[in-house]
């Protein structure tokens, strides 16, 4: 799997490389170069959380400050990929995006846990037009003691989730990677993708 870590962030002629200056529970707004079909609705905006999240709504909250559960009904924290959501902070990284009109990636590079300098962590995401999300870690270093998750939600109202992990603290060095494919829609964007899409013939 290091060949697909290694993969985020090779720079390419057609696409650049942004650093954003994030603050402590803060985001930077992402514009998107394509409709991306996630849970059910087509996003054309994104939101990269310090915490370790990538959002598709309006922020109304900072994903602070550990891993919440996503299981439970109701919860917050609809249309969002959380790689790593817990307390985290730059004390010497960097939150790096890039994207072009094929593919979005999102990347936190060294960015440590809150109140833990030393324990650093790298990890990323990348999104595409087909509804393809691929999570990507290097370094996971997370104390014990902090909730962590990571997973990805739709509407919490309806229970829309996918949860690969929740649970107090996490620590690895070996690159791994969760991919998935299940979450896109491509009819929400072209009726004309198949002919089995529910507009084809009025498109």
């Amino acid at each position: 799997m290091r060949w697909l870590v290694a993969l985020l962030f090779v720079g390419t002629a057609q696409a650049q490389v942004i650093q954003h200056q994030i603050s402590d529970d803060g985001y930077a707004r992402v514009p998107l170069q394509f409709p991306f079909p996630y849970y059910g609705r087509v996003f054309t905006e994104s939101y990269m959380f310090s915490n370790g999240v990538v959002g598709f709504l309006n922020p109304t909250n900072h994903f602070c400050c550990s891993g919440y559960d996503i299981t439970q009904q109701g919860h917050p924290f609809s249309f969002a990929i959380m790689p790593l959501q817990t307390d985290l902070i730059n004390y010497q990284g960097r939150f790096l995006t890039e994207g072009t009109a094929q593919y979005q990636r999102y990347k936190w590079e060294n960015i440590s846990e809150f109140g833990a300098p030393q324990n650093l962590n790298t990890f990323g995401v990348e999104i595409r037009p087909s509804g393809y999300i691929g999570m990507h870690y290097e370094q996971i270093n997370i104390s014990p003691w902090r909730p962590v998750t990571m997973g990805m939600t739709g509407d919490s109202s309806r229970s829309e989730y996918t949860l690969y992990y929740h649970g107090a603290g996490f620590t690895s060095n070996e690159p791994r990677s969760y991919l998935t494919q299940s979450t896109g829609d491509m009819c929400l964007v072209n009726p004309l993708f198949s002919p089995t899409c529910a507009g084809y013939e009025q498109a």
